[in-house]
């Protein structure tokens, strides 16, 4: 069922948000009203563009270019239970819920009993970082590891696009973390197909985020596999399945 939500007068300004589309910026207000009270949503592209754009002759490939730029910019997080995805909102704690009800588990399995700070402390339309000076509470169980790996991927990022947006790198990090327990890769493992993947001609415009090197990871290996002189049809090269 749809709800009623609150939007904060500095969701207009905050950097995060403007970073992105007009467009993104209007699904990922109708994410809140489509969204669980834990601000949870099936990671359905066909069920968002019927919730959000029922008029608009946006096509699916359109609605999952807008969710890329709101996991990109760290608004929503996407992660897989039980080989279900969902997308959820990292600042949901500045919605003010009366009688929540929740309806999807959370990316540790968990269906909420009450809110909590379940992605980040911070609240997006504040901007980058976390609610109160020093805190740490977030239930993001990324490893330092996971951490680093994120802010190394994005120096290579930088070695080729100076001009780079620095990213989420909690974000970053929790979609390495994913990798690793959801998919179960290693930390070498997801390093060298990055690696692979961010000096190849067509992928390294296309694979700027862990999220993206999960989601391609399997035309990734199988073209890193047939090796350098191994030729990819158009289909495989679509910026569209990126």
């Amino acid at each position: 069922m749809a709800r009623i939500r609150t939007i904060k007068p500095d969701f207009w300004t905050s950097e995060q948000v403007v970073e992105c589309s007009v467009d993104a910026r209007l699904l990922f207000i109708g994410i809140w009203n489509f969204a669980d009270d834990a601000g949870i949503h099936p990671a359905s592209v066909k069920r968002l563009k019927m919730e959000v754009f029922p008029g608009d002759d946006y096509l699916s490939e359109n609605i999952r270019r807008m969710v890329d730029e709101l996991i990109d910019n760290g608004l929503i997080i996407e992660y897989e239970v039980e080989n279900k995805r969902y997308w959820q909102v990292t600042g949901w704690v500045h919605q003010k819920i009366d009688k929540a009800t929740y309806k999807y588990p959370n990316s540790d399995g968990v269906i909420e009993t009450t809110i909590r700070r379940t992605v980040a402390e911070r609240s997006p339309p504040e901007g980058k970082g976390r609610e109160g000076k020093g805190s740490n509470t977030s239930q993001k169980k990324f490893s330092d590891e996971d951490l680093k790996i994120a802010q190394q991927m994005f120096s290579r990022i930088k070695d080729l696009n100076s001009g780079a947006k620095e990213p989420n790198f909690e974000s970053w990090a929790n979609d390495i973390r994913l990798m690793r327990d959801q998919d179960q890769r290693t930390h070498s493992d997801i390093q060298q197909l990055f690696e692979w993947a961010n000096q190849h001609v067509f992928w390294k415009a296309n694979i700027l985020s862990p999220s993206k090197l999960r989601k391609q990871w399997d035309t990734l290996t199988i073209q890193k596999n047939n090796g350098p002189n191994a030729e990819a049809s158009q289909d495989d090269y679509s910026v569209g399945a990126v």
